[in-house]
């Protein structure tokens, strides 16, 4: 491995070196600066999709890394602390086709526009 010039200069937190440690061993990922923010960004507006509850405070979210075109599965505690980097399984390849096809759906439900008004009876303008 090279050093990545992208990081001349920017550090890691501390709090941080276990999640960045566990994306490299298990994707062989390095993100670019900036690609960390973004994700925890992501995950507090609900732009990652979260694919299953561990316990009360823990959830899996899948997560597209940009600069490798890659997905990948974040492990988050209570208050949107991002814990680890979460191994690929085919168990949580299940739940997130599962969360998907739930989002998709309350999104059709969302989009399905019913008229309510009688159209042999006039509204009045308000």
């Amino acid at each position: 491995m090279t050093f990545d010039p992208r990081w001349e200069g920017k550090s890691i937190p501390y709090k941080h070196w276990h999640f960045h440690k566990r994306l490299y061993e298990r994707y062989g990922i390095v993100m670019a600066p900036g690609e960390f923010g973004a994700m925890v960004k992501a995950i507090k507006s609900g732009k990652a999709l979260m694919v299953n509850r561990r316990g009360k405070n823990q959830r899996i979210y899948w997560h597209k890394v940009q600069s490798v075109h890659e997905r990948i599965y974040v492990l988050v505690g209570k208050d949107s602390a991002i814990l680890s980097a979460w191994p690929p399984t085919s168990q949580l390849a299940d739940y997130r086709r599962q969360a998907q096809a739930r989002l998709e759906a309350e999104r059709a439900r969302q989009h399905v526009q019913v008229d309510h008004t009688d159209k042999a009876c006039p509204q009045p303008d308000i």
